[in-house]
C-alpha cells in the first residue's frame, strides 16, 4: 500500500496541460491590464511636464518684463513687456515695443510645441506688463486627446503661475 502511494505520487509530480494554460492565460491578463495602466500613467506624465514647461515661459515672461529685459531689441525707446501667445499645439515667447506689439516692434524670443496628442483647447494671448508685471487673468488648458485628461495653467492678475489637473470640458 504504501508502495502504491509513492507511485502515484512520482506521477503527479508534473503540472497538466489545462493547469499550464490557465496559468499562461492568467499572467497574459495580468500583463495585459499592466501595460494598459502604465501607457496611461506615461502619457499622463508627458502631459504634466509639457504644462509645467508652459507654466516655465509664463514666468520667463513676467521675469523678462519685471527685468525690463530690452535684449531682443535694444533700441526699443516703448517697451511694453513680453507676451506667450498659444494656437493649437504652439506657442511662442514675444518681446513688445509698443502697445501694439505688431510688424518691427514684434520679436519673437523662442517658440516651442507640444508633443503628439497634447494641444490648447483655446487660441489665447497672455500679455504680461511693466513696471510690476501684471496682466489679465487667465486659464490656459491643455489636453491630451488620446486619455482624454487635461491640466489648466491659471495666470492672476498679479502674474503669478499656478498649474493643476482638471477635468475636460
Amino acid at each position: 500500500m504504501v508502495r502504491s502511494n509513492t507511485r502515484q505520487m512520482k506521477a503527479r509530480k508534473s503540472f497538466s496541460l489545462i493547469e499550464l494554460i490557465i496559468v499562461v492565460a492568467i499572467i497574459e491578463l495580468v500583463y495585459g491590464i499592466s501595460l494598459a495602466y502604465y501607457k496611461n500613467f506615461s502619457q499622463e506624465k508627458i502631459l504634466g511636464v509639457e504644462a509645467e514647461k508652459v507654466s516655465d515661459v509664463l514666468g520667463l515672461a513676467r521675469t523678462k518684463t519685471l527685468a525690463a529685459d530690452l535684449t531682443p531689441k535694444t533700441g526699443c525707446t516703448d517697451f511694453n513687456g513680453y507676451q506667450v501667445e498659444f494656437s493649437g499645439n504652439d506657442f511662442i515667447l514675444v518681446f513688445c515695443c509698443s502697445a501694439s506689439c505688431t510688424g518691427l516692434d514684434r520679436v519673437v524670443v523662442s517658440s516651442y510645441s507640444l508633443p503628439g496628442t497634447e494641444t490648447f483647447l483655446s487660441s489665447s494671448t497672455v500679455m504680461f506688463k511693466p513696471p510690476i508685471g501684471q496682466t489679465d487673468t487667465t486659464t490656459i488648458t491643455i489636453k491630451d486627446s488620446v486619455i482624454n485628461k487635461c491640466y489648466q495653467v491659471m495666470v492672476s492678475a498679479s502674474g503669478l503661475v499656478d498649474t493643476i489637473k482638471s477635468i475636460c470640458p
